[in-house]
């Protein structure tokens, strides 16, 4: 289980990260030939506001779990229960959010 955790987590990362770092990168290197202007890149505000929640919302979905159930590990008996009840509310949260996001 933590390794697919942590295999989700990469991969979220990855492909947002990656994929963001390199349209900036190839947009920095290849679209300013195609314009007259200096070498700028322009980007919608709302465009990258989204891509900004959405990261920052896979992040505390993946992680709210794991931390939770690192510090209550001593405390609840029962922490096993709670964290695949928090997971599973979670992974709709995330569902929910994806679906609105297109």
């Amino acid at each position: 289980l933590t390794i697919t955790k942590c295999t989700l987590l990469g991969s979220i990362l990855s492909n947002l990260l990656l994929v963001m770092g390199c349209s900036c990168l190839f947009g920095g290197i290849f679209g300013s030939h195609l314009h007259d202007s200096a070498p700028t890149q322009h980007f919608t505000e709302s465009g990258a506001n989204a891509q900004i929640v959405m990261l920052l919302l896979a992040v505390l979905c993946i992680g709210l779990p794991t931390a939770y159930a690192d510090t209550m590990e001593d405390v609840d008996s029962d922490v096993s229960h709670a964290v695949l009840a928090m997971s599973r509310s979670m992974s709709v949260l995330l569902l929910v959010a994806y679906f609105m996001y297109l």
